[in-house]
């Protein structure tokens, strides 16, 4: 125990920090270091990565404005596209209206040529009636004579 005892004070007799001079010494060493490793790493890093950054984002500035001016683009492309749509419909309601308006013109042209045709093919038809008409009944008696008289075997 007494092994124990003499331990014990042994080991309360020696402090667990010891600050004297030495302290001060480091002290120094840290922030000369410190000024040192500032000026040969932390300065150009900070510099890099500020330039990276304004890199990086002027690309993105860059990028941004070419997508607005490809979305203006593609806008107009579409307005224009929509315009060109219209007038085509535009043109192809006028053109069918042309083409409506035409084929009843030459219908009705076609129709009067027709009916024309009709007409004089039937006043053509009633005069060739007519003469023939009265051909047969000019000859209708010799006609009908001739047939009596075979029927009844004499002449009549």
């Amino acid at each position: 125990m007494l092994i124990a005892t003499s331990l014990m004070a042994a080991e309360k007799s020696v402090p667990l920090i010891d600050i004297d001079g030495t302290v001060f010494l480091q002290m120094g060493i840290f922030l000369l270091l410190t000024a040192v490793l500032y000026a040969l790493v932390f300065r150009p890093y900070l510099a890099v990565r500020d330039l990276r950054e304004k890199g990086i984002g002027g690309a993105r500035a860059e990028a941004r404005a070419m997508e607005e001016r490809a979305s203006a683009i593609v806008v107009a492309y579409d307005t224009q596209l929509t315009r060109a749509k219209q007038r085509g419909a535009e043109e192809r309601g006028k053109l069918r209206a042309e083409g409506v308006a035409h084929e009843q013109r030459v219908l009705a042209e076609a129709g009067a040529a027709s009916n024309k045709e009709i007409g004089a093919a039937r006043e053509r038809a009633r005069s060739e009636q007519e003469a023939a008409r009265k051909a047969l009944l000019g000859e209708a008696s010799t006609v009908g004579g001739t047939i009596a008289g075979r029927l009844l075997g004499r002449v009549v």
